[in-house]
């Protein structure tokens, strides 16, 4: 949290999958950033940019992905 109104967050990740009964393995990185600005108790704003990479010993499973969202949390 920076104020009561401004928080943040950063996950990193990596992952490898093996698939039982195949000769399938899969290797995952993940890169998340978050900023939440609160306008009011029941309003937050929300950017967020994650990246991601994936490499499979099948290469039809191989992708990179970038993702931006602006979004909005409604609660009660």
């Amino acid at each position: 949290s920076w104020s009561d109104n401004l928080t943040s967050s950063l996950v990193i990740s990596a992952t490898e999958d093996e698939m039982v009964g195949s000769a399938r393995t899969d290797d995952t990185e993940n890169l998340s950033f978050r900023v939440d600005y609160g306008v009011k108790r029941w309003l937050d704003v929300y950017v967020s940019a994650t990246y991601t990479d994936k490499e499979s010993s099948f290469a039809i499973f191989n992708f990179q992905e970038n993702v931006i969202a602006i979004g909005i949390d409604l609660s009660l």
